[in-house]
């Protein structure tokens, strides 16, 4: 608190964790804030997806895509946190089955076992994918039926970012920075909000699959709105260095 207090300068990744650091700590000095945005390897790869004819002929994660399944993708380190367990848990009520792509390196060895033996469990299929190219992703998050983020605590999250710019329906919690950064995602604050938003899911159509080739062929730096384009995020930066 006497950091935060007294520190000269502070920059912090949103608008929410501004508000909350002057809360916590009464700061009188000023708290400047910036938005992450994207990679350019991330632009990159999804542009040069959209071109593709074939998608998962040779592609080593087609076997973690089914066509006749809601596909939902999960981005996060394996830690507390991240609520990992309370979605086992939810995938374990639910009547849907799903097939669950769940990206994130093992950082909590006790979360990964029972990650792993999930399948004992669960009626979806859980594929865990600890690391992963950016390509791959790409492909995921364009097969995907939704994107889930079960986290109580988190910063800025770019994967979420990523997966709004793909219109992925976005199934998240309902929380202060979600709300600043995704107002049209679909919130939940308790396991049975969750669960039924899972139970509404259905397999992508042909359709919508091709509109979202569409979009992705559309993702530029230039036309990222202004709040994560990373011209704007320089800028803002360097004011903060120099002024």
């Amino acid at each position: 608190l006497i950091f935060i207090k007294k520190y000269s300068r502070i920059l912090t990744v949103s608008k929410t964790s501004m508000n909350r650091l002057k809360e916590i700590s009464g700061r009188e000095k000023s708290i400047s804030f910036v938005y992450n945005s994207v990679t350019d390897e991330y632009i990159e790869q999804s542009n040069k997806i959209a071109k593709m004819i074939n998608l998962t002929s040779k592609n080593v994660v087609s076997r973690y895509i089914n066509f006749e399944r809601p596909n939902i993708i999960y981005v996060a380190t394996l830690t507390p946190r991240k609520s990992h367990l309370e979605l086992l848990e939810s995938l374990s009520r639910i009547n849907k089955i799903l097939n669950v792509n769940l990206i994130g390196l093992p950082i909590d060895k006790n979360i990964e076992k029972i990650v792993r033996g999930s399948n004992n469990l669960i009626k979806s299929n859980i594929n865990y994918l600890p690391k992963i190219t950016q390509q791959d992703l790409c492909l995921l998050l364009l097969f995907s039926s939704a994107y889930i983020s079960t986290s109580r605590y988190e910063g800025f999250g770019i994967p979420v970012l990523e997966a709004q710019l793909y219109n992925l329906p976005l199934i998240i919690r309902d929380m202060d920075i979600n709300r600043e950064l995704f107002p049209s995602a679909n919130f939940f604050k308790t396991n049975i909000e969750f669960e039924n938003l899972l139970n509404l899911l259905k397999p992508l159509s042909l359709k919508e699959i091709k509109e979202r080739k569409k979009t992705l062929s559309e993702i530029k730096e230039d036309k990222l709105i202004r709040l994560f384009n990373y011209s704007e995020l320089s800028k803002r930066l360097i004011d903060f260095i120099y002024n």
